[in-house]
């Protein structure tokens, strides 16, 4: 998709074994309201009510996540991914 950045690369380490390298997505709430199709309020009354997963980083003092690791899983989870 447009805008997203994830990136994996497979390679052999030296000793032959198969090594994925994978980049970080990082989102913050607009990103994951439009990822999941709601209002960017939702995601806020969602961290609000701790429904959503704890934030991975601050940037700029907002809330910021890893789109695989923390949001996607989840959204699936809790059938939030459409």
């Amino acid at each position: 998709a447009p805008g997203r950045w994830l990136r994996r690369r497979v390679r052999a380490d030296p000793a032959g074994r198969e090594v994925t390298e994978r980049r970080c997505e990082p989102v913050g709430g607009l990103e994951i309201a439009a990822r999941l199709g709601v209002r960017r309020e939702t995601v806020a009354t969602w961290k609000q009510r701790g429904v959503l997963p704890a934030a991975r980083w601050t940037v700029s003092g907002e809330d910021a996540w890893d789109w695989t690791e923390d949001i996607e899983s989840w959204a699936h989870e809790t059938g939030r991914l459409r």
